[in-house]
């Protein structure tokens, strides 16, 4: 009796394997979530190649400049280029209107703008170069330190504000 109730026993049947296709929705999401935080980061990267060009250039002028100013040793022509390239620098990064109103500042007022856009201020020795020396007909300008001050100042400035540059005590409505 034994043997033929085991007879009508049959083999274990094994359900089909779980196919990885259709995914299930939860791979979906994190699919989705991937793409999407890969998109955003070749976004990211793309724009900030794209609004740090202009540094880059400008580093490049400068380094061209600098360059000219080891052949001629001219002290008051690197001084006048390395103003017109901090000029053209701060133009592009500005996003106020009045930004290229204030490029026509010199002096005192043209370093406290440089100065507004960067934790770290001009030395006082490269602050003083850029403010009184391009008006010197031979200008006595640590120019090596003026160089690396300058470069300095276009890798690590940041426009900090939209309002244009005011006096001290000036209101804000004036």
């Amino acid at each position: 009796m034994q043997h033929t109730l085991l007879a009508q026993l049959r083999d274990i049947h094994l359900p089909a394997e779980v196919s990885w296709w259709p995914l299930a929705i939860g791979w979906w999401i994190v699919l989705f979530i991937f793409l999407a935080a890969g998109l955003f980061a070749i976004w990211a990267l793309f724009r900030n190649h794209k609004n740090n060009r202009y540094r880059k250039l400008a580093i490049a002028e400068l380094d061209a400049e600098w360059s000219r100013w080891q052949e001629s040793q001219d002290s008051a022509v690197f001084v006048q280029s390395a103003n017109a390239i901090l000029k053209r620098t701060l133009a592009e990064a500005s996003t106020h209107d009045n930004a290229y109103a204030q490029l026509s500042l010199s002096g005192d007022r043209w370093i406290q703008l440089l100065n507004q856009h960067n934790k770290q201020p001009l030395s006082v020795n490269s602050a003083k170069a850029l403010a009184d020396a391009g008006y010197q007909p031979d200008p006595v300008v640590d120019i090596p330190k003026l160089y690396s001050s300058v470069k300095r100042w276009i890798e690590t400035h940041r426009i900090q504000s939209t309002a244009p540059l005011r006096e001290k005590g000036e209101s804000v409505h004036a």
